[in-house]
């Protein structure tokens, strides 16, 4: 059973699942998970983001993301 599991297709097909959920998750993921979250989806990827988070600003480089309601200003880590 364990030599089965540990099949190197197997292996690269759990780490490739892995990497795509954590590039999944950092992308459409909650802007307010961490900072990383913020800075992947309003610097790198706006282009990419459903219309639902993106707000248009009047000057095409100012894309700001809709934080939710219940935000603080306060990081949570």
């Amino acid at each position: 059973m364990v030599k089965k599991l540990l099949n190197p297709f197997v292996v690269s097909a759990f780490i490739l699942v892995l990497v795509l959920g954590s590039l999944a998750h950092l992308m459409y993921g909650s802007c307010q998970t961490s900072k990383y979250h913020y800075m992947c989806q309003a610097y790198w990827m706006p282009d990419y983001l459903p219309g639902w988070m993106i707000v248009n600003a009047p000057l095409k480089d100012a894309e700001i993301l809709w934080p939710k309601r219940s935000y603080s200003g306060v990081w949570r880590s």
